[in-house]
């Protein structure tokens, strides 16, 4: 599962990106509004068989680089359940037992981290220079200001942003697209709960007519010390 999880750790901040930026084309920028001569940018991963539909931004992943996080391997914390009231001091459904069972909290999960440099490439495709010098600038804009926030609150840091090289192509004789990129570079820091059976640290007697489980604690009998 950990393994898996690295893995896909570069899609998942992938699928983050191209969701940040459609938030800020749809609710910061001026593209595609009333009034705009410029249709709203397709934001996506793959060029598609619509590979004419103008503007266009492709996210693409160019290196991932998994770092350490965490102590052994990988492990941040015991989660904790967080079922307890205010001022509660028995275990629930305890309360009223001639030996109430002392509260303690239930780890219900260990808790892995990871941490990962990530590069991208975003290619800019418009059908005018100005249209795609005006989305390049926008695209910096996003990321420096407007959703770098956001990203934040997700776990990615924006390490650095660079506009790379311009360059001009014809798809065939009468029609030409005019490309920029954009080098993004990232630090994605993930967490994941990998769920284990709940433990009290209250060793106990129950009813073994009855499915046992540390998060039933109304068939304890009694607290045995």
């Amino acid at each position: 599962m950990s393994s898996l999880y690295l893995q896909s750790m570069g899609q998942k901040v992938k699928e983050i990106i191209i969701s940040e930026l459609r938030l800020y084309f749809q609710n910061v920028s001026q593209f595609g509004f009333p009034g705009s001569n410029v249709q709203m940018p397709i934001i996506r991963e793959a060029y598609g068989i619509d590979l004419r539909s103008y503007p266009a931004v492709f996210v693409k992943i160019l290196s991932a680089n998994a770092q350490p996080l965490g102590i052994g391997q990988d492990f941040v914390q015991t989660v904790f359940s967080d079922d307890q009231h205010v001022g509660q001091k028995y275990l629930p459904h305890t309360e009223n037992f001639i030996t109430p069972v002392p509260y303690r909290n239930r780890a219900i999960a260990l808790r892995y981290g990871y941490m990962m440099d990530i590069s991208f490439n975003l290619e800019v495709w418009a059908d005018r220079t100005p249209v795609r010098n005006r989305i390049v600038d926008e695209i910096v804009s996003a990321f420096r200001h407007y959703q770098r926030e956001h990203l934040l609150e997700q776990g990615i840091v924006l390490i650095s942003l660079n506009e790379g090289a311009e360059s001009d192509f014809p798809l065939n004789d009468t029609e030409m697209v005019f490309i920029a990129n954009i080098n993004l570079n990232v630090n994605a820091e993930l967490y994941f709960d990998e769920r284990v059976a709940s433990v009290t640290a209250v060793s106990a007697r129950v009813n073994k007519n009855i499915t046992t489980s540390p998060d039933q604690p109304s068939y304890i009998d009694e607290e045995i010390v």
